[in-house]
């Protein structure tokens, strides 16, 4: 079956390709959540590809209204309107000749214009201002029929998708439902999409993030489900630490690896890791950095102290640097930012300096130890070295939680009470299918960056 595109960030892939050409679309949610962004972001990209699209509205708000708040996203373009894309208000129509004339005329608009593309906004405003819920169920079932056999996509809003456990008209009729939500936890609002039913499709199932921002909405697909099992690094070959001695204990990086580094606040972990990145950057990698706490003047003073110069590692594209902000950011954009900044081929470095700033959202949903073991593979068969570092309230110095069991090698950074004085610690709690050094090791930090010493014989609290 022909597919088309919606021209929304990650909603193809969501949807396994597009929505299928002819089907009959329901689009669920309560108000505010983003229907009608979405709908008229499909609508005016068909339009820009030449294909003609018709919105009908009724008693949402009028055009006037309507196009007035779609001209602040980036994707409204005027030069549409009146042209490939037309927007209609029917309530006069259905007001006066009712749902069969209605019907009549959206057909014959269809076949004389050579629509492609209905949008109906919404399915509630047709029941209200016809009263008649049979009357409603049998306009939808002619109207979905015979689009269908004229080739024209149909998207319906539904102004509160229902999920009482029954089977609806709209819901029934309709080829594929996808639903809108909106949650809030801490102050902060959530949206989440959700592909109920599509005949002839395989979308991605579950509850994906989106965003609305200037440019329109924005979709994220769990990264669950974007994992590869393909793994074409070899990973008997080794890069460096960047770390004075760390290199001797370990005997290196294993390439495409997944490495995390656990330890309290100012223990010295995003030191750790942008000696790494230096390392990265002197061995010719492509290296991203990506940091929730760090500015790009924190990082380039940082940056300085361990040898490289940022400015310089940005202009000649060795470096990215991406700032996250610290609250209402979703893993799963994380990660589809990272992807999006990583080279097609060639190996490169990824640092995620701060991970538990995500923790709480994937501890909620109970999908942080699968998100790890997927962002994990997904770094490694884009032939990534993965560093992450995070402040792991569950961890010991000889111990990490089994939710991090996806790593490949956890090393954990520590202090400890010696002869009365705190000192600094390093261990490696696990390296994968390498048999590695047990021992506790101090460490101190100088002005060039971290430094293994010797073992530490006794250790005390």
């Amino acid at each position: 079956m022909d597919k088309i595109s919606t021209g929304i960030p990650g909603f193809d892939v969501l949807l396994g390709g597009g929505i299928p050409k002819g089907s009959f679309v329901l689009v669920g949610g309560p108000p505010g959540v983003g229907k009608t962004i979405l709908v008229t972001q499909m609508a005016f990209h068909h339009a820009s590809q030449g294909k003609k699209v018709v919105m009908l509205t009724a008693l949402t708000e009028t055009n006037a209204k309507l196009i007035a708040h779609l001209s602040t996203l980036a994707f409204f373009d005027d030069a549409l309107l009146g042209n490939t894309l037309q927007i209609l208000n029917i309530q006069k129509l259905l007001q006066e000749e009712g749902l069969d004339k209605t019907l009549a005329e959206i057909r014959s608009t269809v076949i004389e214009q050579g629509v492609e593309l209905l949008v109906i906004d919404s399915f509630r405003s047709l029941f209200t201002l016809t009263g008649d819920a049979a009357a409603v169920q049998n306009f939808i079932f002619n109207l979905s029929s015979a689009l269908f056999m004229l080739g024209c996509t149909t998207l319906m809003v539904e102004d509160q998708y229902r999920m009482d456990g029954f089977i609806h008209p709209e819901q029934a009729i309709s080829d594929t439902i996808i639903h809108l939500s909106l949650s809030s936890l801490n102050s902060s609002a959530t949206r989440k999409i959700e592909v109920l039913k599509m005949r002839g499709g395989d979308p991605i199932p579950g509850k994906h993030y989106f965003e609305i921002t200037p440019s329109g909405i924005a979709i994220y697909p769990r990264i669950e489900s974007l994992a590869s099992k393909v793994w074409p690094c070899d990973t008997n070959k080794r890069v460096s630490w960047g770390v004075a001695g760390l290199d001797e204990i370990t005997g290196g990086v294993p390439v495409c690896s997944s490495n995390l580094v656990l330890g309290p606040l100012g223990v010295g972990k995003s030191l750790l890791s942008l000696q790494f990145l230096a390392a990265g950057i002197r061995e010719g990698q492509r290296v991203l950095f990506a940091t929730f706490y760090d500015t790009l003047e924190d990082l380039s003073r940082r940056l300085s102290s361990v040898g490289v110069d940022l400015e310089d590692a940005l202009n000649k594209g060795n470096v990215i640097a991406i700032q996250f902000p610290f609250s209402d950011i979703s893993a799963d954009k994380l990660v589809h930012q990272i992807i999006s900044q990583l080279p097609e081929s060639s190996s490169s470095r990824l640092v995620i300096d701060g991970f538990e700033v995500v923790r709480e959202e994937l501890d909620r949903d109970g999908r942080f130890m699968p998100f790890v073991g997927a962002l994990a593979q997904i770094m490694r068969s884009r032939n990534v070295t993965t560093l992450i570092t995070c402040g792991d309230k569950s961890m010991s110095l000889w111990a990490a939680s089994p939710e991090w069991a996806p790593m490949d090698n956890v090393l954990t950074m520590d202090r400890i009470n010696l002869s009365g004085e705190l000192r600094r610690v390093l261990t490696i709690v696990k390296m994968r299918g390498i048999e590695h050094d047990n021992t506790v090791y101090e460490f101190t930090i100088t002005p060039t960056g971290i430094e293994i010493k010797d073992k530490v014989e006794e250790i005390g609290r």
